[in-house]
């Protein structure tokens, strides 16, 4: 079992679960499980030697929690044939009884959707075949599905704009003030329920640019965690669990202009 980082959310309510990397295979030295638990394709796991049927590579979630996708990577462009040829995706929440969730035959990409309600622990690709190839695996990531973030606040869009922009996931499509911000003017991200934040990021585009604090809501109170730094803003929330985000303007600055507010969920 290899450490990794087990969990970030891209603010669309999917919250996207890297896990700790589990496996029954050996290593080839120098790519380790966990480097298909790190976000970066790039990198990869590769094993010493071809899987035996019952041989996997999985996740461990490290708490039973719902999930609704799950996404393989496997092979790169050296190594093309180095994947699990025939396999079956499996889940549990014990690591003893395990469920289905289809089975799969000469794909470099496994992409798998839970039924509405599973959850799990630990997921696995497991291998239901002998072959000779190794494995090379890239990736494995479980989303879970959320209630989605709302946003409300002022001053108030542009024409063609819109508040929830913030909070889309995409950051081609964003928020654009109608004027500069007022005293008391601020922008707020309702969480769907109290969740421990890891940090909270901010896409701030073009020249000129508005200046606001960042704060997060402790219960009843705003915390504040920084200010707005230019287009890319990222600063740690320190693993406090929070209802809301929000960003005070500072009264008589530019008009506001943010493609995305991302809070970046701690590791349970």
């Amino acid at each position: 079992m290899q450490d990794a980082e087990n969990r970030y959310d891209a603010a669309l309510g999917i919250v996207h679960t890297r896990g700790t990397a589990i496996t029954s295979l050996g290593t080839n030295s120098g790519h380790d499980p966990a480097n298909y638990t790190d976000g970066d394709p790039d990198s990869f796991y590769w094993s010493d030697g071809p899987p035996a049927v019952g041989d996997y590579v999985g996740v461990d979630l490290g708490t039973v929690r719902p999930i609704s996708t799950v996404d393989i990577l496997m092979a790169n462009a050296t190594s093309d044939e180095d994947y699990i040829h025939q396999g079956t995706l499996e889940y549990s929440s014990d690591g003893t009884t395990w469920q289905s969730l289809g089975n799969f035959s000469n794909t470099t990409e496994v992409k798998a959707e839970a039924p509405a309600g599973t959850t799990a622990r630990y997921v696995r690709l497991r291998t239901t075949a002998a072959q000779g190839n190794w494995v090379v695996a890239r990736e494995f990531t479980v989303g879970s599905t959320l209630a989605a973030i709302t946003v409300s606040g002022t001053p108030a869009p542009a024409p063609g704009s819109s508040l929830a922009d913030v909070a889309d996931g995409d950051p081609t499509t964003t928020y654009r003030a109608g004027g500069p911000p007022a005293a008391g003017d601020t922008l707020v991200l309702h969480l769907p329920s109290a969740k421990s934040l890891d940090s909270v990021l901010v896409l701030q585009p073009g020249a000129g640019r508005a200046r606001a604090v960042v704060q997060i809501q402790d219960g009843g109170a705003w915390r504040t965690i920084g200010s707005l730094k230019g287009p890319y803003t990222h600063l740690s929330a320190h693993d406090v669990t929070a209802h809301a985000v929000r960003l005070l303007w500072t009264a008589g600055s530019r008009a506001p202009v943010i493609s995305e507010v991302v809070p970046r969920y701690a590791a349970d």
